[in-house]
């Protein structure tokens, strides 16, 4: 079966699934016909299955993974993973209870949820709790 799934698309799947996840209808049309294929052809050989691509693309499903892992490694093989807090209002301070309450100290290093597009990139450092009023919802701490 020889199909194009995608004609002009995007050069990595990545973009694909970001711009699903925004709402893009040709993005969550050419995901879907991948999701298929993909679905009908079980035995193709994948480096990373889908579902593994969108948790790294979200820092908090990642996170998530990532202490699952810690937490089932025996205590020889234990390796560290620091805490998070996702960022649900835009109060400084109910934000600044919400990390007081899991032990975080200033500076603290708050980056967007989504780890792909223009702004996954975007990092601030945030040396103090006045500094909080800056952060914006769904950021991750």
């Amino acid at each position: 079966e020889n199909r194009v799934l995608v004609k002009g698309g995007k050069s990595k799947m990545t973009d694909l699934m970001f711009d699903a996840r925004q709402g893009k209808r040709v993005a969550i049309d050419q995901l879907e016909k991948f999701k298929k294929y993909f679905k009908a052809h079980e035995g193709l050989p994948m480096f990373d299955p889908l579902s593994n691509i969108e948790t790294l693309l979200d820092r908090v499903l990642m996170m998530e993974a990532i202490q699952k892992c810690s937490n089932s490694c025996s205590i020889d093989t234990k390796f560290y993973s620091c805490g998070y807090h996702l960022v649900e209002s835009k109060d400084a301070i109910s934000i600044n209870e919400a990390l007081a309450a899991k032990n975080f100290q200033f500076p603290v290093i708050c980056k967007s949820r989504i780890a792909q597009g223009a702004l996954g990139h975007d990092m601030s450092i945030i040396f103090s709790k006045e500094e909080l009023k800056q952060v914006k919802s769904s950021n991750v701490i």
